[in-house]
């Protein structure tokens, strides 16, 4: 251990470009071996939304893409020697492993599964492998199971993890210096301030804290749920929530709040609270926000202007309302493009890859005003449809597999949610919410299905972690399943607990309490 720390500290000393990244990479490899050894499982859960990226290797790989193949062999070893079965929940697995077939086999019928940074001369193969890793995240993730002692802080290191994403827009910040730290940290999230700087835009967007907050407003809605949020004796919450919310809107995106504002109907739906006071809560605080937002609209930012660009009446800055309108315009063109297209693709999708030819010729066309923006993305498969990006690329048989996926997701949370530990109550709740919420957003706004399905396969993932496979009979505690299981009196009725929904949500915990005795607060 010694001899490999003097040599990687010569080497970041004395750094040799590219080689000499890559072997710090490989004694820092070195060093780490035995604690991913015993601990992959939660490095793969910690490192899943982390923006950590590998930039010396080809293809800028994401740190949690090879943690989450060195932890399914991990895994898959261990299943060998104890015997077990890697899968927890076939319906699940079968459809995830269906669309990582279909995908492969369309590269395959479609030109191959070519990549540029492995020097093929094809471009949109690392679309195939973004699938393929995450179909090997999700065993990976699915197949250990975490104690429930460890839930809180898994649940917690999985979400606070898109913090990291603000190191973009630090890293920019901190000027030419140190922008050799995008070897480690993706740039794409500092798009906006590079954009305002060298191309005189007006909207000065950071990505990065956009989507970083994104995750703490996950977390509160899992961890508290919205009687939690709205307890008035630790106010500390819901202004929490305001902070992050406004936070948020520095990325400009209309999606971010269309997205948040999705979650809190799924989250206020399976609460069961249209009938109660926090209906009238809600509502009240829409009224209040609505009435300081519109007649000072033009005194934010005017990245939150953008944001909230989608508001009916708002009145907003020109150069915001100016690229909110052309960003909608693009999209519709590039679609009325697309849809005509789709049963060409019906049988045998298009797939991924494009010829590098094409992508010069474009690129050279655009600037001389001969394409236009949205033709190129049309070339590149940059589509910005949920529904465009599967049926294209992958066909029928990918959007069968996609809806599998959806359902059979929906059904295994809602099982978990119904049946579930009740000690885990509010934690499914807000995990179906979420699932929920993503599945609309991907349909009906904004989706990519190579990105988005590690999105989906996370939630899937972590929730089966936790709670193991879904029950289809009404939860009881594990000691008293043996007790059923040995007695002798096979047709006597298990007992069931009380129903979890009689029990304000704010008073559930994820790793501690019971229904009889809950906690205070953690």
């Amino acid at each position: 251990m010694i001899p490999a720390v003097l040599l990687m500290g010569y080497f970041i000393g004395t750094p040799s470009g590219t080689g000499g990244y890559i072997l710090i990479a490989l004694l820092l490899g070195i060093m780490v071996f035995p604690i991913m050894m015993t601990h992959h499982h939660l490095v793969l859960v910690a490192s899943w939304n982390a923006a950590f990226t590998l930039g010396f290797l080809p293809g800028l790989p994401k740190v949690w893409y090879l943690v989450a193949a060195f932890s399914l062999g991990m895994t898959m070893l261990a299943r060998i020697v104890y015997r077990q079965s890697l899968v927890t929940y076939r319906p699940l697995s079968f459809a995830m492993l269906f669309l990582a077939a279909v995908a492969i086999l369309t590269g395959f019928l479609r030109g191959g599964l070519g990549m540029k940074a492995l020097g093929s001369e094809m471009y949109g193969g690392k679309a195939f492998a973004y699938i393929i890793i995450a179909v090997m995240g999700y065993f990976a993730l699915s197949s250990v199971r975490i104690p429930k002692q460890r839930a809180l802080l898994c649940v917690a290191l999985f979400f606070f993890m898109t913090l990291t994403l603000t190191l973009s827009n630090v890293i920019y910040w901190m000027g030419p210096k140190f922008w050799f730290l995008y070897l480690f940290v993706p740039v794409d999230y500092a798009i906006g301030q590079a954009q305002a700087d060298f191309l005189s835009t007006e909207v000065r967007r950071y990505g990065g804290v956009g989507f970083a907050l994104m995750g703490v407003y996950f977390y509160m809605m899992i961890r508290y749920g919205i009687r939690g949020i709205f307890d008035i004796t630790r106010p500390w919450r819901i202004v929490t929530l305001i902070l992050i919310v406004a936070g948020s809107m520095y990325g400009g995106f209309r999606s971010t709040v269309i997205l948040y504002l999705l979650i809190f109907i799924f989250q206020f739906w399976f609460e069961g609270l249209l009938r109660t006071k926090y209906l009238w809560l809600s509502l009240a605080a829409l009224v209040i926000s609505a009435s300081l937002l519109y007649p000072f609209a033009r005194e934010l930012p005017v990245s939150f202007q953008r944001s909230l660009s989608f508001m009916p009446g708002l009145k907003i800055d020109l150069a915001a309302r100016a690229d909110a309108d052309a960003s909608i315009e693009w999209r519709l063109k590039i679609w009325s493009v697309l849809w005509p297209q789709v049963g060409d693709y019906l049988l045998l999708g298009k797939g991924f890859v494009y010829d590098s030819s094409d992508v010069y010729l474009a690129e050279e066309s655009t600037k001389r005003g001969f394409m236009q923006s949205e033709d190129f993305a049309i070339i590149t498969g940059d589509y910005h449809s949920g529904p465009l990006s599967i049926a294209i690329p992958l066909g029928i048989w990918g959007v069968i597999a996609f809806i599998l996926i959806n359902a059979l997701g929906l059904r295994m949370l809602y099982l978990q949610f119904k049946n579930g530990d009740p000690d885990l109550y509010l934690f499914n709740q807000g995990m179906l919410a979420l699932f929920s919420a993503r599945i609309i957003y991907f349909w009906f706004f904004f989706g990519a299905v190579a990105s988005d399905l590690a999105t989906f396969a996370g939630i899937l993932g972590l929730s089966m972690a936790i709670n193991g496979s879904p029950r289809t009979k009404p939860w009881v505690a594990e000691e008293e399943e043996l007790e059923v299981e040995s007695s002798v009196e096979s047709e006597s009725e298990q007992p069931i607990l009380p129903r979890p929904s009689s029990i304000p949500a704010s008073r559930w915990v994820l790793d501690k309490g019971t229904l009889k005795e809950p906690v205070k607060d953690i």
